[in-house]
């Protein structure tokens, strides 16, 4: 019966060790693909900023085009995209004036 037990044990020993290996094995593809990810991400953010200094002549927040058009689209009025870039070089030209302005 001992003898019987210890292989009970010997065969559960076995069934982890193998366990443990597969979980590493996917532990290691997935640190592998957050740093492709991660590499993947900052290429992308490059070049939307490189995008948005050749449209706009600089960086611009999304989320403020966002949030202004939201805010157009409530109050019923529908701008285009000709009149949010031109929103947005004002905004810019505003900022930049106030950024260079000697107090």
């Amino acid at each position: 019966q001992l003898y019987r037990r210890v292989g009970e044990l010997h065969n559960e020993t076995v069934a982890q060790k193998s366990k443990h290996k597969g979980n590493i094995t996917h532990m290691t593809r997935m640190q592998t693909d957050s740093k492709f990810m991660r590499r993947k991400m900052s290429e992308l953010k490059a070049q939307i900023k490189e995008l948005m200094i050749k449209k706009f002549g600089g960086e611009i927040d999304l989320n403020e085009v966002i949030e202004s058009n939201v805010k157009t689209v409530s109050f019923g009025k529908n701008l285009s995209l000709d009149e949010l870039e031109e929103c947005t070089m004002k905004k810019m030209v505003f900022d930049y004036r106030l950024s260079h302005e000697d107090v």
